[in-house]
């Protein structure tokens, strides 16, 4: 039986994905996507965004401690903001389709962080006066800002307005650093999982297929020499994740569960 494996196109799967045997099916989705494919029962082994695995727990459980965590900034969650995050009230607010994990995230920053109560969810970000944005197209858009201005000014926490104000959202915000400096753990984004269905020694299996991946693949990101196909930037994109999560993470992973349920979010 050939076993099905999902994960994210993003490039902070690497460490991950370089190390999977051959002879597997590979499902490259979005994590909303892989989060349906999962519940349509498509999916052996996934990483899975962290706020979905608890509606899966019956199906699906947590590979160990194999996920994808952050303490600080991402670069690769990001809401751009024509105005500042606290005066976001009444605002219009376009979210990726992509995530449900950041979208919950931000809600809970704008609730209980920001005292920002009353929003609306906007499908373009034309008409929208902030934008949600993930993934590669995320940290695209912060490697530019970051390389392409010299007089970027810092707020008191992690939103930075560019000089000038010629781009249509001025105010940038790095949702992962938002949560750190708030709550002072990391924040956990996904975690992978395989089918309770197959037998504990399969699972173990797995667990150790990845845990060798990393193995070999972190001693690479963090020595001073070059990584094939990898970019400067993208090996210190890399070396910012934890691909173990610590009880700091995990305790992080508690704090914001409560407090989503605590919002309601759907």
């Amino acid at each position: 039986m050939t076993d099905v494996v999902g994960y994210f196109p993003y490039l902070n799967i690497w460490p991950f994905v370089q190390g999977l045997p051959a002879g597997i099916e590979r499902v490259v989705a979005s994590p909303r996507a892989l989060v349906e494919f999962a519940r349509a029962g498509r999916l052996d082994v996934a990483i899975l965004p962290v706020v979905d695995v608890p509606t899966l727990a019956d199906r699906y459980e947590p590979l160990g401690d194999l996920g994808l965590a952050v303490a600080g900034p991402v670069w690769s969650v990001l809401l751009l903001a024509r105005r500042p995050i606290e005066a976001l009230n009444g605002a219009r607010i376009c979210a990726t389709p992509e995530s449900s994990t950041s979208v919950r995230l931000l809600t809970v920053l704008l609730r209980d962080r920001y005292g920002v109560r009353d929003w609306q969810w906007s499908p373009t970000p034309e008409a929208a006066d902030a934008w949600l944005v993930i993934g590669d197209t995320a940290l695209a858009i912060y490697w530019d800002r970051q390389s392409g201005h010299t007089g970027i000014r810092e707020s008191g926490h992690s939103g930075v307005r560019e000089s000038g104000g010629a781009r249509t959202f001025p105010f940038m915000y790095d949702l992962a650093d938002e949560w750190t400096r708030w709550q002072g753990r990391p924040f956990v984004f996904a975690r992978w999982v395989a089918r309770r269905d197959r037998p504990a020694a399969w699972r173990r299996a797995w667990y150790e297929r990845l845990l060798a991946a990393l193995e070999a693949h972190l001693p690479r990101l963090h020595g001073s020499g070059p990584v094939d196909g990898l970019r400067p930037r993208q090996i210190a994109y890399l070396r910012r994740f934890e691909y173990r999560l610590s009880p700091a993470a995990l305790d992080g992973w508690v704090r914001f569960h409560a407090l989503w349920r605590e919002a309601n979010v759907p």
